[in-house]
This record gives C-alpha cells, structure tokens and sequence, in this order.
C-alpha cells in the first residue's frame, strides 16, 4: 500500500455542504460555464467518502440523482451502507477499494466528482491515481469539487504536527490515544510561553481550535502517513495535467472578494494579469488554510460571465433558521437596493419572475440578477434547488418528518453530536440543528408538538448527558424548564415554518 492512512478509527459525523450539486453547480454558472440544469437526473462520484454522511445525505436531497461513493476503510463503508439501508435510500452504491483499483471498476460518466480533503492526506502518486479516475469518468460538462490544506495558511502548524509525530511515535496505543497525547504535549509548551508559540500567536490560535474539536478529525488531520498541504498555484498545475480549469470556489463569498482586500492592495491585483496568479496572490492575502474549489473541463461550453440568462430559471430563498448580518464582502453602496430585492426574493419565484415584478421597477434584469449574486455572497439568499413549500399559515401540532433518512440521522447520532444535519429536497442539501430543535423535531413526531417539551425532558433524562447552554451545564429541574419553555416557543415561531417550507416535515392527516 502506497499510504499508511488511519484505519483504527473513523472520521467524524459531518455533512459538507460544500458538495452539493446545488452549490457547485451554481459557482460554475456565475463564471459563465454551461452546465447541466440541475433539475436534471445526473450523476455523482465522491472518492473518500468516510462514513458516507454526505453522499447519504445528497442522495436524500436528491433522488433523481444517482450516487456512487468510495472508501478503502471497511468500517467507513460498513457505517456508509448502513445508513444508506436504514434511511431506505436506494439511488447510492458504495465501494470499499482504494483509488488505484477504482480506476478498474465498470462505472458510467459522473456529471459531478467530489472529494472533501483527501486531497491533502495521500501521497503524490495516490494523487495522481485520483486524477486518472478524475480524467476517466468526468462528463464532457462534468464538474470536480476538490476542498484542500493550503498554504500559506498551515505553515504554522507544520512544526507542531511534526512535534506531535515525533512524540507520539513510540506510543502502542491507538490513534486517538496518541491525538491526545500529542495536542496535551504541545499545551505544555504553549502554557509555558515557549519562543514558537510566542513568535507565531496564530499557533496557538490553531492548538487551541484542535483541541475543542472532535479527536476522531484531528486523528485522520494529522496521523495519516501522506500530509501535504499544497498552494493554489500548485493543485491548479496538477488539475491542468488532465484538462481541467479553475472556476470558482463553493465558499460563495469567495467569489466576491476583490472588495475584502485591503485598499492599499488592490492596485497590486489589479496590475495582475493572469487568473490564476491573482488567485494565489488573494489566498496569501487571505493566509488561507483551507479551499473548496470548483473545477470544469476546458472544454466546456462558456457563456458571458454572470449572464443573466445562466440564472433565468433558478431560485433562491433566505437559507437558514437565522438570518445572518451581510457580510464585509457585501457592497454597501448598494444595501437599499439589495434589501428592496430580497424583500421580493420568496424562495418560489425564479429570477426571470423577479424581474418581471412591478415592486423591482425600474431595476434593470442585470442589476436584479447582480443583486442576488451579492444577496448570497452576503449569506442572504441561497440558491435553491426546487421551490419552497407554500405554508397556509396554521402551524400544525402534529406533523411528521418526511424522509426515513432525516429520522435515522435524528435518532442515531443526535445525542451523541449534540447536534444533527436533515437533508431537504428544497435546499439541495442539509441544514444543521442544535440538540434542542433536534429533540424537540423528534419529540413533536411522537407526540405533538404542544406535549413535545415534556417528552423532550424525557429524552435529556434517559440519555444521562449533560445538557449545556452557553458552556454552562442546565441541571437543576426548574430551570430546565424554563429554558426549554422559551426553546420551544423559538421553535414554534422560527423553526416549525421553516421545516414546513423546506419540506423536511409535513402536517400529519
């Protein structure tokens, strides 16, 4: 075997929504390449899967899809199907074989291959062997999603990894035995004012975030043999090798970040005449550590970038069960423009509808469409896959939750991650909920939602786990209450229609 990847424990619960189709698909468009509708059957290809959350969790969101997912850990593969039979999902394959052997298997064209960070735990050969899979099986209109290590923002961590490496070394214990050892072993220095901590504050910033995360991360983040965090410049050259281009990046704001860089900056970028120069010079702006980036093939058909035609037939709605502020990226100049659109924006209508509305007069159609580009780089609006659910303003006690999957994941690993993803139909993907609107989505399936917080407390109570708000444990009885009175009147108001809309729960007959 080329590498010697973790195998003694498994890679965490997590969703990344930097997969979806719905998002990929729409970075391709906003840089003008044409690809296919995404309410089209299509097929999909994740390499690395781990324990098949998000492949699971897509095949889910959408069933005209057809999925196929790889791991070489039978325990990956072991958890990816299980959760794939107990969720009833039936457009998912999974295979347990390495990259190499991959390459062999009697599989059809993918018009999306997706792989979340393996990118930078292999080897250079096993690189290569991803990208022959990646030259073999890409659709002619095909797009690859490949999210990475990147430097220059991991360069101050190296020294700490190897330190951990080096320590850990003669340790006969598992991984996550040794994850421990190593991020304890660094905290002694760091406590101690040792002169890298002290010279690279960012350091201790990054120490500090590893050792609040899940262990089983940090296992498979630093303790696989191959560990290679690549600049842009770099993984872009290895893409060209089979054909591909650079065409954006799921972090949606990404896309709009020239108005991030400093002033003083700008005239730097703007005397940059090659893309992908400029690029690499954003991400040492940025010192980034980590990209999610969206490759075409250079083939593929373009049109004007931005053109609002790419975008006639999509919709978007305001995502989330908090609305978040506008972000830094978001143009103020414009910010009572961009409200009156959103205002308008329902989550139903496309945006060829949007710019026939009387309210958006006399918006031209380009500034409407640009508008709504800045709405999502602001984390405003999304783009959506189908359209919202239409709500007919009764808020239902009984309902229940619409797909097998949501209700699996709920029940299976909701307590053990104080928090869970539900897949939507509507979103092209999942949304995360805390522990409460978790138990609270549960409990009002069982037994309505007026009766839910008593069952709720129930559930807290036969589970044995703290239950902690604001990093203060909730233990005394009267007080349980009364925060899960005010959680539960959140949910009704907030939550319930926006589960209704995104169809992840149904009124029960």
């Amino acid at each position: 075997m080329k590498d010697h990847p973790v195998i003694d424990t498994p890679y965490t619960w997590t969703y990344y929504r930097g997969q979806s189709p719905i998002r990929i698909n729409y970075v391709a468009r906003l840089k003008g390449v044409k690809t296919k509708p995404h309410t089209d059957p299509f097929t999909y290809l994740e390499l690395g899967c781990g324990n098949g959350v998000t492949a699971n969790a897509l095949a889910a969101s959408f069933p005209r899809g057809v999925f196929v997912a790889a791991d070489m850990n039978p325990e990956h593969i072991d958890n990816a199907v299980g959760l794939a039979e107990r969720g009833c999902l039936s457009n998912i394959r999974f295979i347990n074989k390495r990259f190499e052997e991959i390459y062999n298997e009697d599989l059809p064209s993918f018009d999306y291959i997706t792989l979340h960070g393996v990118y930078s735990w292999v080897s250079a050969e096993v690189r290569r062997e991803i990208r022959d899979i990646i030259d073999k099986f890409l659709a002619p209109c095909g797009l690859v999603y490949v999210s990475y290590n990147t430097m220059p923002g991991w360069s101050a961590f190296l020294p700490l990894r190897e330190i951990m490496l080096s320590h850990t070394a003669h340790m006969e214990e598992g991984t996550l035995a040794k994850v421990a050892e190593g991020l304890n072993f660094l905290k002694v220095f760091r406590d101690n004012n040792s002169a890298y901590f002290k010279n690279n504050p960012m350091a201790g910033m990054i120490l500090d975030t590893w050792m609040k995360n899940d262990p089983h991360e940090a296992a498979h983040e630093f303790f696989n043999q191959s560990w290679h965090p690549q600049y842009f410049s770099e993984v872009n050259a290895e893409m060209e090798e089979i054909g591909l281009r650079f065409i954006g990046r799921t972090e949606f704001e990404m896309n709009f970040s020239d108005s991030m860089v400093p002033a003083c900056l700008r005239p730097r970028l703007e005397d940059t005449k090659d893309a992908i120069e400029y690029e690499a010079l954003k991400s040492f702006i940025f010192n980034e550590s980590f990209r999610r980036d969206v490759y075409c093939k250079d083939t593929a058909p373009t049109a004007q970038e931005g053109s609002e035609s790419l975008f006639s037939d999509w919709i978007f709605g305001e995502f989330g069960i908090e609305k978040p502020p506008p972000r830094d990226g978001c143009n103020g100049k414009h910010e009572g423009k961009l409200n009156h659109v959103c205002k308008n924006v329902n989550g139903r209508r496309t945006v060829a509808e949007l710019n026939l509305l009387a309210a958006l007069k006399p918006l031209e159609e380009d500034e409407i469409t640009g508008c709504v580009h800045e709405l999502v780089a602001a984390s405003r609006l999304w783009p959506l896959a189908i359209p919202m659910r239409q709500l007919d303003g009764v808020l239902p006690d009984k309902f229940s939750i619409v797909h097998d999957f949501n209700r699996t994941f709920l029940r299976e690993r909701l307590v053990k991650d104080s928090h869970c993803y539900l897949a939507s139909e509507v979103v092209g993907g999942c949304i995360k909920v805390n522990l409460i609107d978790g138990l609270l989505l549960l409990a009002g399936e069982e037994v309505g939602l007026s009766k839910a917080p008593v069952r709720v407390l129930e559930i807290i109570e036969e589970s044995g786990k703290p239950w902690r708000r604001n990093g203060k444990e909730v233990s005394d009885p009267a007080q349980r209450r009364r925060v899960l009175h005010d959680d539960h009147q959140a949910f009704c108001k907030t939550v319930v229609p926006w589960l209704l809309g995104t169809g992840i729960i149904e009124p029960s007959v």
